[in-house]
């Protein structure tokens, strides 16, 4: 199960067609999360602050939750993170500095001062190879478009992870694979509407089962709805089922209010609080 984790959370922060994306001259946004398991508690809230230029590239991102730890990201002009400080809930501090020299294709990320890892910075179309401290060597391959189409994760020489993307006509993501030295364990699928918005997406384990969700739009293409359901593959376990149900939209089109629900309890309420430039 903790390998099934660790690969979810692998696409997700590689890649996903789904993301906080917001409709244009965009200053800041503020996302609350508050966590509902016994009612409502703000000590397990969550704070997310994102910070953007005027043609809508991301500048920072700060993350803040009730026991004091989070994180902050830096962004460059190619929307590239070049500096994540850490915040642990004991008051440590550990900062990641990452430097690219492009006109020689060289990359390095520094912790907390110190060297960490090196990497060969291809164009698009090319090879990257990030090689670390300890020995781990990560690979990472583009089209000629930007879009990732694998990612290798290497420990003492032995390739142990492999995810691989595959695209359509139009250059949507339609189907991510994760392969370890036994094969295939993950399978996502994703299917889109006629206007290019994003509908199901279909997520396959090796004997664990397959998770669906479900995009629903308005007439004017504003995202309403998402659920998802989980099918437990021949074991005597139940399933269960999750809702994001999207209130309230701002006169720009962008969501200020969900609720998430599991197995119809309510169990997160998020709030985003946008600032626009005038």
């Amino acid at each position: 199960m903790k390998r099934l984790l660790y690969l979810v959370l692998l696409f997700v922060f590689c890649f996903s067609p789904i993301s906080n994306g917001m409709k244009p001259d965009v200053r800041n946004a503020k996302i609350v999360t508050i966590k509902n398991f016994s009612g409502l508690n703000d000590e397990l809230s969550v704070t997310e602050t994102y910070f953007y230029d005027k043609k809508g590239k991301i500048l920072q991102r700060d993350l803040k939750r009730a026991n004091k730890s989070g994180l902050t990201e830096i962004y460059d002009e190619k929307e590239l993170i070049t500096k994540i400080t850490y915040f642990e809930e004991d008051g440590e501090i550990t900062v990641f500095i990452n430097e690219r020299d492009f006109e020689n294709k060289i990359g390095k990320t520094y912790r907390n001062g110190k060297l960490d890892s090196e990497s060969i910075l291809g164009d698009f179309g090319k090879k990257v190879v990030e090689n670390f401290s300890d020995g781990k060597v990560h690979t990472r391959e583009y089209d000629l478009y930007g879009n990732p189409l694998r990612r290798e994760f290497y420990r003492n020489g032995k390739c142990t992870l492999r995810l691989d993307y595959q695209y359509d006509e139009k250059s949507k993501l339609c189907e991510a694979l994760s392969n370890d030295y036994d094969g295939v364990i993950l399978r996502i699928k994703y299917s889109y509407d006629p206007k290019g918005q994003i509908i199901l997406i279909k997520k396959t384990f090796e004997l664990e089962g397959q998770n669906h969700m479900e995009l629903s739009h308005d007439p004017q293409g504003k995202l309403i709805l998402i659920k998802k359901t989980f099918e437990p593959e021949g074991r005597n376990e139940m399933g269960f089922s999750q809702q994001y149900i999207y209130k309230e939209y701002d006169s720009y089109g962008n969501w200020i209010k969900r609720k998430i629900y599991v197995k119809g309890k309510l169990v997160e309420f998020e709030t985003r609080e946008i600032r626009y430039y005038e």
